[in-house]
């Protein structure tokens, strides 16, 4: 995936700047999140990623799946990435384009996973002092995962806050073992 968020990155860039010009980012947005859905629901990776279709064949399946959110240049945008070969990078694309976007519109988006539903007091004070402490808008998604064990997670852009039991485990487990 690190490699495929290497490749997305230019193309997120370049649809995101194009976008902004034209003053179309929602709709860009949509369409990258619906393409990238796409390559999900369809199982298609795999086909794409063993090449087993053609340019030709994806272009087909991909345009008519899509055509409700295609404009001309999005077409294009979407005929380049089928002709380099990115398809498979397409939900790193959807990815880097809507941060790209959050971060042009003074937002953050800041992922919380913990071991029991967290309680909405809880949200309710991390969501002030992160807004205050990286002086942005925050919009937070929360997860559970009981694999953690306990405490928390939280991934705010590139970074992650591992507050997590498993993490403290697994930070003492390295530290004895040296």
């Amino acid at each position: 995936m690190a490699i495929h968020l290497a490749i997305a990155r230019p193309y997120a860039e370049a649809a995101f700047e194009y976008a902004k010009e034209q003053h179309d980012l929602p709709a860009w947005e949509l369409f990258l999140n619906n393409a990238a859905a796409t390559i999900d629901d369809l199982k298609l990776y795999s086909l794409l990623n063993a090449e087993l279709l053609s340019v030709e064949q994806i272009k087909e399946v991909l345009t008519s799946i899509l055509g409700t959110f295609l404009n001309d240049a999005r077409r294009n945008f979407l005929r380049l990435i089928i002709q380099n070969k990115r398809t498979i990078c397409l939900p790193e694309i959807a990815y880097e384009f809507s941060q790209l976007l959050t971060d042009y519109m003074q937002k953050s988006k800041v992922r919380l996973v913990t071991a029991v539903d967290a309680s909405d007091t809880f949200k309710a004070n991390l969501v002030a002092q992160l807004s205050k402490k990286i002086k942005k808008e925050v919009i937070l998604h929360c997860e559970k995962d009981p694999s953690i064990l306990g405490g928390a997670v939280i991934y705010i852009n590139n970074k992650v806050i591992d507050g997590s039991l498993r993490g403290k485990l697994n930070r003492l487990l390295e530290f004895t073992l040296r």
